[in-house]
């Protein structure tokens, strides 16, 4: 079975106070194209993992994981607006993104120990 639109909504609160709002809509043809220009096909994959953190330590850990950007990945980091930082990851496909991901955990261990844990035991 095909689908024919992808919503996904999410609006994270600190204190009551909005710090992040993300809205994706689009249509399965929309979405076959932008793969479709990226490269990546119909296995890319885009996960949207957000960290909460103090701004000293993300002015620490976004410039390595920027520099992941490449090779069939592209990645975004967005600074939130009460510390913190949002991570968007686009991978040509599974392979890569989970390749990804693991380095960027590794990056990230130093300040968050918990993420030396294997994730397939989570």
């Amino acid at each position: 079975m095909s689908w024919n639109r992808l919503c996904l909504e999410i609006d994270v609160r600190l204190d009551g106070e909005l710090i992040l709002r993300e809205r994706f809509d689009q249509s399965g043809e929309s979405l076959g194209a932008l793969a479709a220009l990226s490269g990546s096909g119909p296995a890319a994959c885009s996960p949207t993992p957000s960290s909460f953190h103090p701004p000293p330590i993300g002015s620490a850990v976004a410039p390595p994981v920027s520099a992941l950007h490449g090779d069939g990945l592209w990645v975004g980091v967005s600074a939130l607006r009460r510390g913190g930082w949002s991570l968007k990851f686009v991978a040509r496909d599974a392979v890569r993104l989970r390749q990804a991901l693991r380095d960027a955990r590794k990056i990230l261990v130093p300040h968050f120990p918990q993420l030396a844990c294997d994730p397939r035991k989570l």
